[in-house]
């Protein structure tokens, strides 16, 4: 992985199970960005992240998951944050647009 400093990788916040964060990782992994995780079944359903306290609806998410913080940088929902993990990845940062769609 190529991110040096641990408070710059983005932080995910799901359950410890495959779903919906999966792509993500696999995006993660193979394009060369390093991602933290909290990972507590507890927190799905729940308006609240139990660990920290803070409203999901931070992320513009009243109670789904996965969330993503990278920086000030907070959002939720799947597909958005596997848009930009990809967009931020080392790994893939000389693909051309054609080469990203395959």
């Amino acid at each position: 992985m190529t991110s040096t400093n641990k408070k710059n990788h983005p932080h995910m916040i799901y359950a410890p199970i495959a779903g919906r964060a999966e792509l993500t990782r696999l995006i993660a992994a193979a394009g060369g960005v390093t991602i933290t995780e909290s990972a507590n079944i507890t927190n799905l359903g729940k308006p609240i992240i139990l660990e920290t306290g803070e409203s999901k609806a931070n992320y513009m998410s009243p109670s789904g998951m996965p969330l993503l913080q990278h920086g000030d940088l907070k959002i939720s929902q799947s597909g958005a944050i596997e848009a930009y993990i990809a967009s931020i990845a080392p790994r893939y940062r000389d693909l051309t647009p054609q080469q990203r769609a395959v």
